[in-house]
């Protein structure tokens, strides 16, 4: 578990910069262009709700299959080699499908003539780069790698699209421009992941693909197929929500959405960085049917996910009416703030179940998944459809929230049917209740009856201190973790030491 939270924590380190600037910009830049946002963030959600077609499996496969291809640097290189072909492939297929039902797409977003329409036809060019970056750091993952590939990722997205707004609020670039050239961010963004990812390899990157055996050829194929179906299917069970809230409302709309959304999605920076650490240590216990080290991370990355993740929640919820006076046109973002509740909450579900996708992924029962998130899928389209005319963007995220619920649902009874295994102990509910403690301490400074900026700015600072303070001070009184009881010890003695 070392490795793993090391690497977590510097994951963690790069996504919360990252995060930082993007809570910079939501906060002062995108209320500014809420139509704008609007678009581009349902464009990013179409890409990444697309990117299994790309992929066709490889990015799973890509941990999954390394094991068997590890020996040789060749052997690695004629295996990564087989991926890009993979996806080349999909890439193709993606784009002919968007074209060949364009007029409906660009019927269902209204958006049939004029500068926007040229700018959604770049949808299948987002969604193929998007695939790739995916494809590069999941392979990255397997010499045991995330904080670079996430720093790329993250930064370049984070600080590439705020300062294009910030042109384009100056009236220095138009904003198709700003598409264009947010574009030509993604190209860079999987440039510097293979640049990267030559350094960590002794041999080239690409070869001639070797021959495989029939059998393996076989279970290969039937792998990435059964994940192509099964990762569509989760990202149109999470992300369905913005695309047809865009397409049910207006753009507007979508974009208070996305901006309530993306400071939620600040709860789930711990899980991300956890997953893709253990992904690839899960496959190879998985390959040496070492089911006692598979327990003890299940049980171990739900204690530390929701820690981490409900500490966060427990913050933002406290500071979140002096969050939205500190926003230019903050009173319209602030319109989605039970948004940010349900997706929050959402986020905490997700992240107490630990890695329950992963170990089904690399498991002999990997085909429920399929079967589960197919009928998910199906019951989260419903659902939008259902409640989104009524609700808005309420009904969108209760849609995601549903979801979340059942389908981590279903994967625990099966985990637990199969493995025998299960994530909890007695920790999470202590934990629970250590962070409404929490959350009581900070009501102690009122919010959102700010004068200045900087006044709701000190109220938000002084009440993290309260509440991450009284949060911390429990957690370790009580001992629920070891290993971040030690990571505070050894902080603590190299403050004193200096």
């Amino acid at each position: 578990m070392g490795i793993i939270i090391r690497q977590g924590i510097k994951h963690s380190i790069v996504r919360y910069s990252a995060i930082f600037l993007g809570l910079l910009s939501t906060l002062f830049i995108y209320p500014l262009v809420l139509n704008e946002i609007g678009l581009i963030r349902t464009i990013q959600a179409i890409a990444l709700v697309a990117a299994p077609l790309v992929l066709m499996g490889s990015n799973i496969a890509a941990t999954r299959f390394f094991p068997t291809f590890k020996s040789t640097p060749l052997e690695q290189a004629g295996f990564f080699t087989r991926l890009n072909r993979t996806s080349l492939g999909g890439a193709i297929l993606v784009t002919l499908l968007y074209f060949l039902f364009q007029e409906p797409i660009l019927q269902a977003y209204n958006v049939q003539d004029g500068p926007w329409k040229s700018i959604f036809n770049l949808t299948p060019a987002f969604i193929i780069l998007l695939a790739f970056s995916q494809l590069y750091e999941f392979y990255t993952s397997n010499y045991q790698r995330i904080a670079i590939p996430a720093a790329i990722g993250e930064l370049s997205l984070k600080v590439g699209l705020p300062l294009l707004f910030i042109l384009y609020l100056n009236s220095i670039i138009t904003f198709q421009e700003v598409v264009y050239l947010f574009l030509l961010v993604y190209v860079a963004l999987d440039l510097g992941l293979l640049v990267y990812l030559k350094t960590l390899v002794s041999g080239p990157l690409f070869t001639r693909i070797p021959k495989i055996s029939t059998t393996l050829r076989s279970e290969i194929r039937n792998f990435s197929a059964y994940n192509v179906f099964t990762s569509l299917s989760i990202l149109v069970s999470v992300r369905i929500d913005l695309i047809m809230l865009s397409a049910m409302t207006n753009f507007t709309t979508s974009g208070i959405y996305s901006i309530n959304m993306m400071i939620g999605e600040v709860i789930d920076a711990p899980r991300q960085a956890l997953i893709r650490i253990t992904n690839p240590i899960i496959a190879e216990a998985m390959k040496q049917e070492d089911h006692k080290k598979i327990a003890q991370l299940y049980q171990s990355t739900s204690l530390h996910m929701f820690m981490a993740s409900l500490l966060l929640f427990v913050g933002i919820l406290s500071s979140i009416d002096d969050l939205f006076s500190i926003m230019p046109n903050g009173d319209e973002v602030a319109k989605g703030k039970m948004v940010l509740i349900i997706l929050g909450v959402t986020k905490l579900v997700d992240n107490v179940f630990g890695i329950n996708s992963i170990i089904l992924q690399h498991s002999k029962w990997y085909r429920f998944l399929l079967a589960a998130v197919v009928f998910l899928a199906s019951f989260n389209i419903f659902n939008n459809y259902l409640l989104i005319p009524k609700y808005e963007m309420i009904g969108a995220a209760t849609a995601t929230l549903i979801s979340g619920i059942g389908f981590n649902l279903m994967k625990y009874i099966r985990i637990r049917q199969t493995l025998k295994i299960q994530p909890f102990t007695w920790r999470i509910p202590v934990l629970l209740l250590i962070g409404i403690a929490a959350f009581a301490l900070g009501l102690l400074i009122p919010a959102g009856e700010a004068e200045t900026i900087w006044m709701a700015c000190l109220n938000i600072v002084g009440r993290s201190i309260l509440v991450g303070g009284l949060f911390v001070l429990l957690t370790y009184s009580l001992k629920l973790s070891p290993e971040v009881n030690g990571l505070i010890r050894n902080f603590a003695s190299s403050i004193i030491k200096r």
